[in-house]
């Protein structure tokens, strides 16, 4: 079996595998998947969400392991390092690049070693501490990502299971980050190589590393206050007038070297979008999930899907959509033409039923778990858990931990669905009270106070086949939901839930 790893380089690193990691809640991940991020600013907003984002999907996988098989969240199987963010830098508060080469000492030992720096790096770019990254500038990232410790996590675990592979191409790496910042195009041409070419990675005359890269160019933009950049102490930052002028010196730059990747994925889009305020790092950087992350996510999920072997030959595949209302068939699925209908269709099926799940177990289960036995009087809740201790505090508390990464999801659909990219297909407007906002809790439409509005969650007439099915259906089809007696009372309150938005988005939409 393949050895699985998405190493997320940078704050649009972190956010790929955010999206990734919502992919593989709705079913559609690999079945196993190592996870590693990389960012020298450890309290960047978009790399601390995600951190969380990792530590509750594992909760939940391991609080539901009799989940059956005909149901599809979190198949996949997310694991870690104990230690799987690599930060860097072992200090953690005004490292320069000065303090990380030991300039002073070049000046005194090694005047030619230090005439050569002060050519290629400015006396900002040597002073400026780099703990809130490397600021737009990946000459600094390369220099100090040149060499990672294999002692420690998140590398030691990572090159112990490389060092145990027996087999060519066995493990399949992708590493993803943004081209316009620092960490990330610093990143992906130093860590490839280091990589590929470690000694670990060599099997006699093959390799055993598949590398694949998703390179982002630029899709966001962030909204610039004059007074508050004049009010930056540092003054060496990336604002979005760098982003294409970085972006090109980074194709040119990756163009001249041989870098040893198998496989490559460029995505960006032509709208970019305002994703949050300007922040040279730290906690205030966080921005809205954006729709160029989901089709990111897809790429990475395409690289997983294939198999591992030598490439023999050169292939250029091509993706687009024609406007900025994206429907279904606009998005790249797959790479294989003969696949692309049925795998649209299973897209569309799991997010749809992931969709509608989150929804209503957010709402209306959550409304349940709060209430007491006597106030349920639910066919459904008679029926499977009336001799169950359903609300003994360990259930409550899986439970619970479930219907916080569905609120998690259905922020990040609407975040995605809101960009002016828009998803089309979902109409988040029938689920959402407002529209998502970066550090907000997510508020949700109570389906119980108007059981009779219909429950389309799509916006396209034509994604419908049912025009008159509402909430009110939906708990007709709970109660007729049949489940194994055998699984713990947890999952089975999880798992009606479950069949009851698929049958019910089966009976509702075109899946």
């Amino acid at each position: 079996m393949a050895m699985n790893y998405l190493i997320g380089i940078g704050g649009t690193g972190a956010r790929v595998v955010e999206a990734t990691l919502f992919l593989s809640f709705a079913g559609l991940g690999p079945d196993h998947l190592n996870i590693i991020l990389i960012d020298p600013d450890e309290a960047n907003g978009n790399l601390t969400r995600t951190k969380f984002l990792i530590q509750d999907y594992k909760t939940c996988k391991s609080n539901f392991p009799d989940l059956p098989e005909d149901n599809f969240l979190m198949k996949t199987k997310i694991s870690t390092p104990e230690n799987f963010i690599f930060s860097i830098f072992k200090e953690k508060t005004n490292v320069k690049l000065s303090d990380y080469i030991h300039y002073h000492i070049l000046e005194s030992k090694n005047k030619t070693i230090a005439d050569l720096t002060d050519i290629l790096f400015t006396e900002e770019e040597l002073n400026t501490p780099l703990n809130e990254g490397f600021r737009g500038h990946p000459s600094i990232g390369a220099v100090i990502m040149s060499e990672i410790p294999k002692s420690e996590d998140p590398w030691k675990s990572f090159f112990q299971q490389l060092k145990d592979i027996r087999t060519p191409y066995e493990a399949k790496i992708m590493l993803v980050g943004s081209l316009f910042g620092g960490t990330g195009s610093a990143g992906i041409p130093t860590l490839s190589k280091i990589l590929k070419e470690s000694e670990e990675a060599i099997l006699q005359n093959e390799n055993k590393i598949f590398l694949g890269g998703t390179f982002i160019l630029p899709y966001f933009t962030f909204e610039i206050d004059e007074e508050t950049l004049n009010q930056q102490k540092i003054k060496m930052f990336v604002t979005p007038d760098n982003f294409y002028i970085a972006t090109k010196a980074a194709l040119a730059y990756y163009d001249t070297k041989n870098l040893p990747f198998d496989e490559v994925y460029l995505i960006g889009g032509d709208s970019p979008r305002i994703t949050g305020k300007f922040s040279p790092g730290s906690k205030t950087q966080e921005n809205l999930p954006d729709f160029i992350e989901l089709i990111s996510a897809l790429a990475v999920l395409d690289f997983f899907a294939q198999q591992t072997q030598k490439p023999q030959s050169q292939k250029f595949f091509y993706a687009g959509y024609e406007s900025n209302n994206i429907n279904w068939n606009a998005i790249p699925i797959t790479r294989n033409q003969k696949e692309k209908d049925i795998k649209t269709q299973q897209f569309k099926s799991k997010l749809i039923t992931t969709t509608l799940f989150s929804y209503i177990i957010s709402t209306y289960g959550s409304n349940t778990l709060s209430k007491s036995e006597n106030e349920i009087e639910y066919t459904w809740y008679k029926d499977h858990f009336k001799k169950d201790s359903l609300k003994n505090p360990e259930n409550i508390t899986k439970i619970t931990s479930l219907i916080n990464l569905s609120k998690k999801f259905l922020w990040w659909l609407g975040s995605i669905s809101k960009s002016e990219n828009k998803f089309l297909p979902f109409d988040t407007s029938k689920f959402l009270k407002e529209e998502p906002e970066v550090n907000a809790q997510i508020s949700l439409l109570n389906p119980e106070e108007d059981p009779l509005r219909p429950t389309f969650i799509l916006r396209n007439a034509e994604d419908r086949k049912n025009e008159n099915l509402n909430f009110n259906h939906l708990i007709t089809i709970m109660n007729k939901t049949k489940i194994k007696k055998e699984l713990s009372t947890s999952t089975k309150f999880i798992d009606l839930f479950f069949k009851a938005a698929r049958d019910f988005s089966t009976k509702t939409y075109n899946i």
